[in-house]
C-alpha cells in the first residue's frame, strides 16, 4: 500500500499544472462534470443536481483531491454517458465547495466557477471511472483599459440591471454583487450567469473569451429581456383591464337582476325560463344536441331580457 501512495505521490509531481492569480496551483488534467442542464459561468456558484454514476465519480475524485473539476456543456447528449468529442471546448474551471447525498443515489453540489478553461484532449485513466481532460487556463486580463463608449456600455447595463430589479424581474441581491465587480469579463459573466439561459444559447456567451465583447453580448441581452419584459407587463396589464371590464359588466347585470327582482318582473321571467327547460327535457333530445341546448340556455340565463340576443337565442331555443 505505501508502494503505490509513492507513485501516486510521483505521477502527481510530474503531472503539469498552472496557477491562479490567489497563487494557488491546479492540476492541468482534472476530472470532467458535463451537463446538458445549465451553463457554467466563472465568478458564480452554481447548484448543480448529479445523478449519472460518471458525474458522481467526478465530483467524488475532485473532493478527494484539490475540489477542482471542470464543467462543460454537451448540449443535446444525455448525462449518462458524456462522451468527450461532445464536450463544449471551453469549460469552467470550478471549485467543490459542497456536496450533499439525495435519496434516489445522486448528490447535490455547489461549484464556485473560477474562470475559463480551454479543453484540450482526453486524459480518462483507463480505471478511471470518471471523465478527464488536459485543460489550459484562459485568463481574464488583469486590467482593462475602457473607452468612453466602453464606461457608457458599462453605465446601460448597471441602468437596465436596477429597471428589471425595480421591476422584480432579477432579485435585488445582483446589484450588490454586479455594484462591487470591477472587471468588464466578470460583470458579463454574472449578468449572463442571472438569465438562466439554454445551454445552447449560454454557451454564446461562455465561449466569448474577449471581455470587451462578452459585455457587448450582455448588453444586447439585457436591452432584449427589457423590452420583452415590458411587452409582456403590456399584454398583462390589457388582459387585466379587459377582466376588470368583464367584472364591471357582471356587476351591472347582477344589480339590473336585483332591481327586476324588486320590481318583480324576474319571477315571471325566471318561470319562463324553467318551463323552456323542463320542454327541452321533455323533447327527449340527443345527447350532443341536449348538451349544447344546455349550454345556449345557460347563457340565455345570464343574459339580461332586453338585449336583442336573448331574443334570438330564446327563438332558436324554442324552436
Amino acid at each position: 500500500m505505501s508502494e503505490v501512495g509513492k507513485k501516486k505521490k510521483s505521477s502527481s509531481s510530474k503531472a503539469k499544472s498552472f496557477s491562479l492569480p490567489s497563487g494557488e496551483s491546479v492540476p492541468q488534467v482534472l476530472p470532467v462534470l458535463a451537463t446538458s442542464e445549465i451553463t457554467p459561468f466563472p465568478s458564480v456558484v452554481m447548484s448543480l443536481f448529479v445523478s449519472n454514476s460518471v458525474g458522481i465519480h467526478a465530483v467524488e475524485e475532485a473532493v478527494a483531491q484539490e475540489d477542482y473539476l471542470v464543467l462543460a456543456t454537451h448540449a443535446g447528449i444525455s448525462d449518462d454517458s458524456p462522451k468527450f468529442e461532445a464536450l463544449s471546448e471551453i469549460g469552467v474551471l470550478g471549485r467543490v465547495l459542497r456536496t450533499m447525498g439525495l435519496p434516489d443515489g445522486g448528490i447535490k453540489v455547489l461549484v464556485q466557477g473560477v474562470l475559463r478553461v480551454k479543453i484540450q484532449e482526453p486524459q480518462t485513466p483507463s480505471s478511471a471511472r470518471a471523465l478527464h481532460a488536459f485543460v489550459e487556463p484562459i485568463h481574464a486580463p488583469k486590467s482593462i483599459t475602457l473607452s468612453a463608449e466602453d464606461e457608457s456600455l458599462v453605465n446601460r447595463i448597471h441602468e437596465n440591471l436596477r429597471i428589471l430589479v425595480d421591476n422584480d424581474y432579477f432579485p435585488e441581491e445582483i446589484l450588490v454583487v454586479t455594484d462591487a465587480i470591477d472587471g468588464p469579463g466578470e460583470l458579463a459573466d454574472v449578468v449572463a450567469a442571472h438569465h438562466q439561459l439554454d445551454v445552447e444559447r449560454g454557451n454564446v456567451f461562455l465561449q466569448e473569451t474577449n471581455p470587451l465583447q462578452s459585455l457587448r453580448l450582455v448588453d444586447e441581452l439585457l436591452t432584449q429581456t427589457l423590452n420583452q419584459y415590458f411587452v409582456n407587463e403590456r399584454i398583462r396589464t390589457q388582459a387585466q383591464e379587459r377582466m376588470s371590464e368583464e367584472q364591471r359588466e357582471y356587476l351591472l347585470r347582477s344589480q339590473l337582476k336585483v332591481i327586476q327582482r324588486e320590481l318583480g318582473d324576474e319571477m315571471d321571467e325566471a318561470e319562463s325560463l324553467e318551463d323552456l327547460r323542463s320542454n327541452l327535457a321533455a323533447a327527449k333530445l340527443p345527447a350532443l344536441v341536449q348538451k349544447e341546448a344546455d349550454r345556449q340556455l345557460s347563457r340565455l340565463d345570464r343574459m339580461p331580457p332586453e338585449s336583442s340576443e336573448y331574443s334570438l337565442l330564446r327563438t332558436y331555443l324554442e324552436w
